[in-house]
């Protein structure tokens, strides 16, 4: 039985609204538990336990809603880059699951069910829609909620300097990137179509940003955009412990909990 992928069209919140929801103290320490975690534009936290049981905090740190699902075993990724619609991606059994902002199930989609018998990740698009990397077809797909292809790169395979292996999949901005092997960044359009490859020289790729990618090398941290020269910018997290950066705040994941820091 086919399961049908929901995906509900949310007005944004304006810019004066998520000023008033997104205040994190300018330190602080959360103890809790977790191996990895996320942080939406709202600047509420996600994290992912060792169960792969989600859990969504507040900006005051107190913990409101948890998601789990055994059944799908464990979960890879996860895409908050829109708070009010929550994409779960869980690779060992190709399937999809959207979540609501309090993380109640809306729909989820089985992607051999499809004709994708090989997803290696996934991002949500700008307008709700999803980009799959297609590991046979060695292609970028963006499908709607029916499974139906809106666009389609070229056999990726078929590039110049193709290493292959690809880890990762961020849509934000006018760009689609696909991190290849760890050591690239593919530049996509807003159409699926290939823009140019970038290699990432030692760097590793912490998180999307509104036009770009986070990037990081020992301790120092860069805005990167494929249209201008990478940004060095003024904070330095710790290079062991994972963390997420927004627009005046470093977050970071230690063994004792959630370390808040200002870095601006």
């Amino acid at each position: 039985m086919r399961l049908h992928f929901t995906i509900a069209l949310i007005c944004c919140l304006s810019a004066k609204t998520l000023q008033v929801f997104a205040q994190l103290p300018d330190q602080g320490l959360w103890a809790l538990s977790a191996e990895r975690f996320e942080v939406d534009r709202l600047q509420q936290i996600y994290t992912i336990d060792q169960q792969s049981t989600l859990r969504k905090y507040l900006t005051n740190g107190d913990q409101v809603f948890m998601y789990s699902n055994l059944s799908l075993g464990m979960l890879s990724t996860i895409d908050v880059s829109d708070p009010f619609n929550i994409i779960l991606f869980y690779h060992d059994f190709q399937t999809a699951v959207q979540l609501d902002r309090t993380l109640n199930e809306r729909g989820s989609l089985f992607f051999p069910e499809l004709g994708l018998a090989q997803v290696d990740c996934i991002a949500k698009s700008r307008d709700n829609q999803l980009w799959i990397y297609d590991g046979l077809q060695t292609r970028l797909l963006k499908i709607n909620v029916l499974g139906t292809i809106l666009s389609e790169s070229q056999n990726l395979s078929l590039l110049p300097g193709w290493v292959g292996n690809p880890q990762r999949l961020f849509a934000c901005g006018q760009y689609v990137f696909l991190i290849a092997d760890d050591s690239h960044i593919v530049v996509f359009d807003a159409f699926g179509q290939y823009v140019k490859t970038s290699p990432l020289e030692g760097k590793k790729v912490v998180k999307a940003w509104p036009e770009g990618l986070v990037l990081q090398q020992a301790d120092q941290v860069w805005l990167w955009n494929p249209a201008s020269p990478p940004v060095l910018l003024p904070c330095r997290p710790s290079p062991n412990h994972p963390w997420k950066l927004t627009t005046n705040r470093i977050i970071q994941l230690q063994q004792n909990g959630i370390h808040l820091s200002s870095w601006k």
